[in-house]
């Protein structure tokens, strides 16, 4: 986040601590740009070991073994130093949801969110299974798909708790490296090319025009788009797709300036693209 990384340069600490939170935010990046939600989830629970000591130094002065009104943890028992700084940023999370000051746009982002959240112990069970390989890997697919959202929310969270008070914003958006848009090619049977050796069947370019600003769009931008199919790809295309992701600016059709609505973001992309039939493309 753009957050973390400007206000991290400014922070003077001493070297272990600054090398921990290096760390958390390189692994919180990861976690956000990974395509696997398996390896999203290993990230983040990762990102969150690394600071788990700091944050326990800030949230309980006095101990693991001192009562903390977030954690809601046995007064006397003694409790892992890092597992009790995460099992602070869950808890702190969970009230924050409940937060009357927040607004009705952040409140049903957070809902969609944590709509699958998890305790810190079965967030840790989960990143066992997947790292040891203790159940299928479809199932860790679809336990970590549903839930990376949160664990993000809590990293990032932790990121800026040890960051300090000076971080204001602690909703993670949509960030990391990814698409504007997915174009899908499905070809008939008999086609041989090898697109994971960079033998692809078709070519995609782009180019983007800025347009002059106004009082209402300061920073509209167009996108022209066209598709390129290779002689030996004609006559083996079956079907074709294109889709748009939302990134937190509005997306316009140019053909009738409408606005695209109820667009996905990346994350929530489906995992078939919606197919229609090949409408042809310029040749190349």
């Amino acid at each position: 986040r753009v957050e973390v990384l400007t206000s991290f340069h400014y922070i003077q600490m001493s070297t272990e601590p600054k090398h921990q939170i290096q760390s958390a935010v390189h692994w919180y990046g990861i976690c956000n740009s990974a395509d696997d939600p398996t390896v999203s989830w290993v990230a983040a629970w990762t990102g969150l070991e690394c600071i788990g000591n700091i944050i326990h130094e800030q949230a309980h002065p006095n101990g693991p073994k001192a009562r903390c009104e977030t954690c809601g943890n046995i007064p006397g028992k003694d409790r892992d130093r890092k597992k009790a700084g995460i099992d602070h940023m869950f808890n702190i999370l969970f009230k924050v949801r409940s937060s009357a000051s927040l607004s009705e746009e952040v409140r049903q982002s957070l809902d969609k969110d944590f709509r699958w959240s998890l305790s810190s112990e079965d967030a840790e069970n989960l990143r066992n299974s997947i790292v040891h390989g203790l159940e299928d890997i479809e199932t860790s697919v679809q336990r970590s798909s549903r839930s990376r959202r949160f664990l993000a929310h809590v990293l990032n969270a932790a990121i800026q708790m040890a960051l300090g008070e000076h971080v204001m914003s602690w909703l993670p958006g949509d960030y990391g490296s990814h698409p504007n848009a997915r174009y899908s090619l499905k070809f008939k049977e008999g086609f041989t090319r090898s697109p994971y050796l960079g033998d692809w069947g078709a070519a995609l370019q782009t180019k983007t025009q800025p347009n002059a600003p106004s009082r209402d769009a300061p920073y509209l931008i167009t996108v022209d788009i066209k598709l390129f199919l290779h002689d030996k790809a004609i006559g083996f295309v079956d079907l074709q797709s294109e889709e748009w992701f939302q990134r937190g600016d509005n997306v316009y059709h140019v053909d009738d300036e409408s606005e695209l609505m109820g667009l996905p973001t990346w994350h929530d992309r489906p995992p078939d693209p919606p197919w229609k039939p090949w409408s042809g493309a310029q040749q190349n």
